[in-house]
């Protein structure tokens, strides 16, 4: 049976998990960037064409969460989605240290790109000390994230491959 839909799955849930997880108002506001983990994630995994897929699956799925309207993660997701794939034969992607540093440097693109974005097309006005503050907080977050998302998927994968329940 073909596996193709776990990382659609995935997003789904991550997507739900996001929308529920309440914003870090020491950090701006920002929200837990477990979209932007998960694409991370896949895209150190999967082949190149499946990992931009499921890029702009999880950029659309951002967009739609966020209230600035699509536009941001279109744009920066694929990127992370290549430059990781890019570096997956360099990378152990089990390690925890590359986690962090793909997870922090992942989470901080996006919300940079995000705060550029909205404030090129105007439509936030550009707050420096709440956007200092959300992309300080964009690193920890997405460090943590990218290392929670890969130790319960690979959890989930580990137990698969025993027989047990996915």
């Amino acid at each position: 049976m073909s596996r193709r839909w776990i990382p659609y799955a995935t997003l789904l849930g991550a997507a739900v998990v996001q929308s529920l997880l309440p914003t870090s108002l020491f950090f701006g506001g920002a929200r837990w960037p477990l979209l932007t983990a998960l694409t991370i994630y896949w895209a150190l995994r999967l082949p190149r064409g499946r990992a931009m897929e499921t890029a702009l699956a999880a950029a659309v799925l951002h967009d739609a969460l966020e209230p600035g309207g699509f536009g941001p993660a279109l744009l920066v997701f694929p990127l992370l989605a290549w430059a990781a794939n890019r570096c997956r034969g360099i990378v152990m992607a089990e390690s925890l240290v590359a986690q962090l540093v793909f997870g922090g440097l992942g989470a901080l693109a996006a919300t940079l790109g995000a705060i550029s974005l909205h404030w090129i097309t105007g439509r936030r006005p550009l707050e420096v000390a709440p956007g200092f503050l959300r992309l300080l907080g964009s690193l920890p977050a997405g460090a943590t994230a990218l290392a929670a998302v890969s130790f319960f998927l690979r959890d989930r994968a580990a137990r698969r491959r025993e027989g047990r329940a996915w």
